[in-house]
């Protein structure tokens, strides 16, 4: 690992939204090799030092479609990122057919599935504000989504939260889906596919670290990381 503040222990990547490989793309600094191809963009400085600046719909990162990303649960999401437009649908990270976690156009953060299923926060976030963010996913998939499985922590603080589905009727369920073999992943975007209302769907701001755990981290983890990047 290339960040001594990040847990090793089942690390699926870690950007710091800096290192670059020499080819030009995005260093994982996992022993993974995930590393991300980057369209637009805008070095700027962050909490933890370099960042990446989303300021165009075609400002994104492209991550490869590799088995490691073919998470069912649990999982965890650790980010830092600073919100420059509110009122937006807009991605932070996310798989399709996996886990996303994005701010809806009420300013809240959900982490779902990318059925829509999963939990949202009660309060919205501010724009201009560097925040972390943690969604924890502590079931599998096929799970009943609860309070108790899925949690969203926002500056180190558990927040309170809503469960259900954005989709479909009936109980909210971790939906076991496929990881689609290329357009999948992303850093600041979601395709769902190809779908057209997706297209226009950019992360407008900026993201300092990014870490996907394919493990639920614990309260004390949580801290730590999040004591570590203020």
């Amino acid at each position: 690992m290339g960040d001594p503040r990040i847990p090793s222990e089942q690390a699926v990547l870690a950007f710091d939204m800096s290192t670059r490989t020499a080819d030009g793309r995005l260093r994982d600094l996992t022993l993974n090799g995930l590393h991300g191809v980057v369209h637009g963009t805008t070095p700027v400085t962050g909490p933890g030092g370099g960042a990446m600046q989303f300021a165009a719909v075609t400002d994104r990162v492209e991550l490869p479609s590799r088995a490691w990303l073919d998470l069912d649960g649990p999982l965890s999401v650790v980010t830092r990122f600073r919100l420059d437009r509110l009122g937006r649908h807009q991605h932070v990270v996310a798989c399709d057919d996996k886990f996303a976690l994005w701010v809806t156009p009420s300013d809240k953060v959900r982490f779902v599935n990318t059925l829509g299923d999963g939990a949202e926060t009660v309060a919205p976030l501010d724009a201009g504000k560097w925040h972390s963010v943690i969604g924890v996913f502590r079931g599998t998939a096929g799970d009943a989504i609860d309070t108790d499985n899925v949690e969203i922590w926002i500056d180190g603080v558990r927040s309170a939260v809503t469960v259900g589905s954005a989709r479909r009727s009936g109980p909210a369920v971790w939906a076991k889906g496929i990881l689609h073999p290329s357009d999948a992943c992303a850093i600041g975007f979601e395709s769902h596919q190809g779908e057209a209302t997706h297209q226009a769907l950019p992360f407008f701001g900026a993201i300092d670290e990014l870490v996907l755990f394919s493990r639920a981290l614990s309260a004390e983890e949580i801290g730590r990381l999040t004591a570590a990047g203020s």
